[in-house]
């Protein structure tokens, strides 16, 4: 019985650990509308998906360009592992 109570707190804890553990990496397409896939890049991580789109509109203001909300994408990131990729709102 102890050694079932043991091993239901190591899954617990696994799985509370991926959700602690899981960030969004931040790309910002500039000038999207070229189609350059050079202008791609990573500009930070962070916590959530409105995070996410807020440092991708900071990053629009910080290269004076129109918010383009085709311009950004948030990876989910656990363990070091691309799971999805999401905007905010779709």
């Amino acid at each position: 019985m102890m050694k079932i109570i043991l091993i239901l707190i190591g899954i617990i804890f696994i799985f509370r650990g991926c959700d602690s553990a899981s960030d969004f990496d931040v790309y910002y397409w500039k000038n999207v509308s070229a189609g350059k896939p050079e202008d791609d890049s990573y500009i930070g991580t962070v916590k959530t998906l409105v995070e996410c789109e807020r440092l991708a509109m900071q990053q629009a203001g910080k290269l004076h360009e129109e918010w383009n909300p085709r311009s950004y994408i948030c990876v989910k990131m656990v363990g070091g592992h691309a799971i999805s990729k999401h905007r905010w709102g779709e």
